[in-house]
């Protein structure tokens, strides 16, 4: 889907996913215990804010402005680097995922349940009535 600046260049598009009505309740709903699970077994970092409920980017902006002032007011050096992990997702090795899931006690059903679900998924790229072909995403190189 086209987001914005120049429609000529590929950068200015999001990838979607065209899924059914029914896979995206399911996808809802093991979004919903899976997030469950990972709070209530306190697994996820204070600092993860991002896709959280009560947590936002406000909050990183106030954590960050408080610690900026605690070293000004110390007269230390403060040194910040921020990354865009914006396509971060596209880039996480499915294998890796798999094995922090089962390190945090995702296992049995569940585990093969997740296994299944990012196995043998392909991707493609589609303008107008032109497609590329179809790709593997587990073997896709990063």
């Amino acid at each position: 889907m086209f987001k914005s600046g120049d429609k000529s260049l590929c950068n200015n598009y999001r990838p979607i996913s065209i899924l059914s009505h029914v896979a995206k309740v399911f996808e809802r709903l093991v979004h919903v215990r899976l997030s469950s699970f990972l709070e209530k077994n306190n697994i996820l970092s204070d600092f993860q804010l991002g896709f959280r409920p009560a947590h936002t980017t406000q909050h990183a902006i106030n954590y960050l402005h408080e610690k900026f002032v605690q070293a000004l007011d110390n007269k230390e050096h403060v040194v910040a680097v921020f990354l865009d992990l914006s396509k971060a997702f596209d880039i996480v090795s499915h294998e890796i995922s798999l094995r922090k899931l089962q390190k945090y006690g995702v296992r049995g059903v569940t585990s093969d349940f997740f296994h299944s679900y990012l196995s043998n998924r392909y991707q493609f790229t589609k303008f107008g009535e032109t497609e590329s072909s179809r790709i593997n995403t587990t073997l896709i190189q990063h």
